[in-house]
C-alpha cells in the first residue's frame, strides 16, 4: 500500500470530477462532488481504505478509483485516459477564460482552434465579455500580494468612506488573513445613501475600472488595474439588511469550512444554510456571532475558518 492521504484523495477526485464536467456526465460530477465534501468535511485523516467506510456516497466505481490509488499511488483512468487527452489542456484553460463555458468550448474546438494563442488571433467566435475575459487571461491567473492588495483597498475606499453610514466589508482570502489573494470581493449593506452605478462611474473616471462583466443594481462584476500592476477581478455585491451578515459569513469562506458548516446545519437543525440566510426559521440576525450563537456555536474568527470542527 503506497502511503495516501486526504489532500491526495481530493485531489485525484477533483481531476476526475473536472473531466466528467467537459463530458457533460451531470450524474457523475454530482457523484464526485458528494464524495468530495464529504471527505473535505470527515474530521479524521483517511490512511487506509478501512477509513471510507465511515464516508458517505462512495459507490463501486468512485471506491475502486480510491483503492487502485492506495495500491499503486496512481489512477489508471487519470495516467491513461485523462492525462492523454490533447485537448483537455486547452478545454481547462478556456474554461478559466470569463464567459466561456462547455457550450462554448466545443463550439470553439470544432472551428479548428485548439490552443489560447491561436483563439486570440481569432476572435470571432467569441462576444464581447470573453473577449475581455481572454485579453486579462493571463493577469487573471495570478493571485495578489497583500501590499498590492490595500492599494486598491485604498481606491475602493476612498468614496465609501466619505459616508459613514455605508457598511461594506473586503471578504474572502483577505478577510482570512492570507498573505494573497485571487480577486478582491466586497460586499455593502443595502442603502438609499449608496448607488453602485453612481460608484462605478466614479471609479471609472479614475481609469481604474478596464472593463465591465456585469453590472446591476446589486451586483458588479469587472476587471481593474492599478498602473503599474497585473489587471485584477473586482467583484460588488449589495446585500440586502437582513441578509448582509449570512453573505459575510458566506462569502469570507473558505470553502471547506462553509461545506462543513452547512452540512452541521442541515444534520443538526434541518435546515439550509446559504448567503441569503436559513431557508426556515429566521431569526433576527444583527452580527456575525449571532449566526453562531442561533446555532450554539463558539464563534470562530475568520482567520481560523480552515476547516469546520463542531
Amino acid at each position: 500500500m503506497v502511503k495516501i492521504n486526504k489532500e491526495t484523495i481530493i485531489k485525484n477526485l477533483e481531476i476526475i470530477r473536472d473531466y466528467e464536467r467537459f463530458n457533460k456526465d451531470i450524474y457523475k460530477v454530482k457523484a464526485y462532488d458528494n464524495v468530495i465534501n464529504n471527505i473535505l468535511i470527515y474530521p479524521k485523516e483517511i490512511s487506509n481504505l478501512n477509513d471510507l467506510k465511515d464516508i458517505n456516497g462512495i459507490g463501486k466505481s468512485i471506491h475502486e478509483k480510491i483503492k487502485e490509488l492506495f495500491e499503486t499511488g496512481n489512477i489508471s483512468y487519470i495516467t491513461k485516459n485523462i492525462n492523454k487527452d490533447k485537448l483537455y489542456k486547452f478545454k481547462k484553460e478556456l474554461i478559466n477564460v470569463y464567459g466561456i463555458g462547455p457550450s462554448n468550448i466545443e463550439k470553439i474546438i470544432e472551428t479548428g482552434i485548439t490552443s489560447i494563442t491561436q483563439l486570440k488571433k481569432n476572435v470571432f467566435c467569441l462576444n464581447d465579455k470573453q473577449k475581455l475575459g481572454l485579453k486579462y487571461y493571463k493577469d487573471l491567473k495570478k493571485r495578489i500580494p497583500l501590499k498590492e492588495f490595500k492599494e486598491h483597498i485604498k481606491i475602493l475606499e476612498k468614496d465609501l468612506l466619505t459616508k459613514k453610514e455605508i457598511k461594506y466589508d473586503f471578504v474572502g482570502s483577505y478577510r482570512r488573513g492570507k498573505k494573497s489573494m485571487g480577486d478582491i470581493d466586497i460586499i455593502i449593506m443595502e442603502t438609499p445613501k449608496f448607488n453602485l452605478k453612481s460608484y462605478i462611474d466614479s471609479l471609472n473616471t479614475l481609469g481604474y475600472i478596464k472593463g465591465i462583466l456585469a453590472l446591476g443594481k446589486n451586483k458588479f462584476m469587472g476587471i481593474v488595474q492599478l498602473d503599474d500592476k497585473p489587471a485584477r477581478r473586482l467583484d460588488i455585491l449589495i446585500a440586502p439588511v437582513n441578509e448582509y451578515y449570512y453573505s459575510l459569513l458566506y462569502f469570507t469562506g473558505s470553502n471547506i469550512f462553509n461545506i462543513g458548516m452547512r452540512s452541521y446545519v442541515k444534520n443538526k437543525f434541518g435546515l439550509s444554510l446559504s448567503e441569503h440566510g436559513f431557508d426556515k426559521n429566521k431569526p433576527i440576525i444583527k452580527s456575525e456571532k449571532d449566526i453562531f450563537e442561533y446555532l450554539k456555536l463558539k464563534y470562530v474568527e475568520p482567520k481560523n475558518r480552515t476547516n469546520f470542527i463542531v
